[in-house]
């Protein structure tokens, strides 16, 4: 964070007072961007982000960390918003640039390789998925330490990895142990807390272990709808994932 506010510091200082004000802007737009995506409205963000996107490029040059982070940050909602071909090479870039910026083993080039993790296992890319994640929870292990928040994301990662692949012995594992470090380092009713819980549940109704998935999945949807809003689209897909358990639950005790 330190070297992040001093190149920027160095950056504002050479170039004068007008990249203050385009600094200004680009913290409005990055603030509003954050705004519509807790809110839902991917599509409203996207734009917004594209504007953050240009001036940040313009403000401080095509290879600046800044930059890297207005494309993770367009990257991020292009993937929520299911659009994974325009999301891909935004990622990537952003992660070229950290790894120029920082070097190779640096929590910030971590972050976006869990980043591109993430698209790859959307799109089904599951070796390139694993390899990148892999070395996220290398990294934030050796510069964080074991029980960093950080791993425990990481490790909720290449644990989704191994479950859309049916690897269950592997993934199990990583869910509750990235569930414990993320309990341990937030609050009980912040989000990284709920998509754990909700990863851990879909797993548990995965292997046909419903009863163990609905306390977690109702945990993920009280913190959801709390942090969230009722009207938020991850609450009303994880609403209907119980409303689906909870029919098999029935079928189940019918049979």
């Amino acid at each position: 964070m330190k070297g992040t506010l001093y190149i920027i510091l160095v950056t504002l200082l050479t170039l004068g007072t007008p990249v203050l004000a385009q600094t200004s802007e680009l913290k409005a737009l990055d603030q509003q961007v954050d705004a519509l995506r807790k809110q839902g409205e991917y599509g409203k963000a996207i734009v917004a982000a594209k504007k953050s996107l240009s001036l940040s490029e313009a403000t401080f040059g095509p290879d600046h960390p800044e930059v890297a982070k207005s494309l993770n940050n367009l990257a991020v909602l292009y993937r929520l918003n299911g659009e994974y071909v325009s999301a891909e090479p935004l990622a990537r870039r952003s992660l070229a640039i950290r790894e120029k910026a920082y070097g190779a083993d640096d929590p910030r080039v971590a972050t976006a390789l869990n980043n591109v993790a993430t698209l790859y296992r959307k799109q089904k890319k599951y070796a390139d998925a694993e390899s990148l994640a892999k070395r996220a929870v290398t990294i934030f292990e050796k510069r964080r330490g074991p029980h960093h928040r950080e791993v425990g994301v990481s490790l909720g990662t290449l644990a989704e990895i191994y479950a859309e692949q049916a690897e269950y012995e592997k993934a199990e594992p990583l869910m509750r142990r990235s569930l414990a470090i993320l309990e341990n380092s937030y609050r009980v009713d912040h989000p990284d807390v709920a998509t754990a819980l909700k990863n851990l549940g879909i797993l548990y109704v995965w292997q046909g272990k419903y009863a163990d998935a609905e306390p977690l999945l109702k945990r993920s949807l009280a913190i959801n709808q709390k942090t969230l809003g009722p009207g938020h689209p991850s609450v009303a897909s994880l609403r209907t994932f119980l409303s689906q358990l909870h029919e098999r639950m029935g079928k189940g005790e019918k049979n």
